[in-house]
C-alpha cells in the first residue's frame, strides 16, 4: 500500500489516500485481461455469424467486460477540522481516468466529530509479518467501520468482533 498525504492550503482539511503498491500493474493487467476478452468475443461472435447484429453485440460485449472488471481499488479518509471524517472508496472503470473515477464511482460515508468516538491504529499478523489496520468506532452505529483494510484475516476477525 502507498499513502498519500494531502493537507488543504488552508487548513481545513487533511486528506489521506491509500492506493495499492502495484495499482499501475494491477491496472494494465487488467487492461490486457480486458483486452483479451474482447479479442476472444470478437472472435467468437464471427465465428457464429448468427446474424447481422455483430457489432451491436460487439459493443455490448465490450460494455459488459467493462464494467464487470473494475479498476484497482483506491480508499480516502479525510479529516475535516471541527466538522468530522469522511470515508470514500474508489472501485471506479477500469478505462476512465482517475479523476472521472473518482466523480461517478466514488461511495462517500460522513461521520460527525459528535458521533466519532474513537479512531484506533492496531497492528494485527499475517503469517510472519504484521500488518498495520485503522478502524472508527461511531456512536450509534451497529458495526465496527475498518478504514483501510490490509490483511482479509484481521479484517474478518474486526468485522465479526462484538463490543
Amino acid at each position: 500500500m502507498v499513502l498519500d498525504i494531502y493537507k488543504d492550503s488552508a487548513g481545513f482539511y487533511v486528506r489521506f489516500g491509500v492506493k495499492p503498491a502495484r495499482f499501475y500493474t494491477q491496472w494494465f493487467l487488467r487492461l490486457l485481461f480486458w483486452t483479451g476478452l474482447q479479442a476472444l468475443g470478437y472472435l467468437a461472435l464471427q465465428r457464429l455469424r448468427a446474424n447481422s447484429f455483430v457489432l451491436l453485440q460487439n459493443i455490448a460485449l465490450g460494455l459488459i467486460t467493462l464494467f464487470l472488471i473494475r479498476a484497482p481499488t483506491i480508499d480516502s479518509l479525510y479529516v475535516f477540522k471541527s466538522y468530522g471524517i469522511q470515508l470514500s472508496t474508489t472501485r471506479g472503470c477500469l478505462l476512465l481516468p482517475e479523476f472521472m473515477n473518482e466523480r461517478f464511482f466514488e461511495v462517500k460515508t460522513f461521520i460527525p466529530s459528535d458521533e466519532l468516538v474513537a479512531m484506533v491504529i492496531n497492528e494485527g499478523f499475517e503469517g510472519l509479518t504484521v500488518v498495520f489496520y485503522m478502524c472508527i468506532i461511531a456512536k450509534r452505529s451497529g458495526k465496527l467501520k475498518i478504514v483501510f483494510p490490509v490483511c482479509s484475516v484481521v479484517h474478518q476477525y474486526m468485522l465479526n468482533a462484538t463490543y
